[in-house]
């Protein structure tokens, strides 16, 4: 009986690595990363930060040193 016990582990053992490697295989075929990027906003949030920086490049190359406003900019808008 200790026998089939025997087989009975290391073929469970065998099964879970085997899943264990689909898993992780399957995690990265169908972007999992990209959509919990999505569902969490970071990717939103980082879409937004480039726009932003891309704005500033923009203005900072059109309007000259001394015809730029000196006023302050809020924390949360920059």
């Amino acid at each position: 009986m200790a026998t089939v016990y025997n087989v009975m582990l290391y073929g469970g053992l065998a099964l879970a690595i085997v899943f264990a490697i689909v898993a992780v295989v399957l995690f990265f075929v169908l972007k999992i990363p990209k959509a919990v990027g999505i569902a969490t906003g970071s990717t939103a949030r980082k879409k937004i930060d480039e726009i932003k920086e891309k704005a500033m490049r923009v203005y900072r190359e059109a309007v000259p040193p001394n015809r730029r406003r000196s006023r302050t900019i809020h924390p949360e808008f920059r």
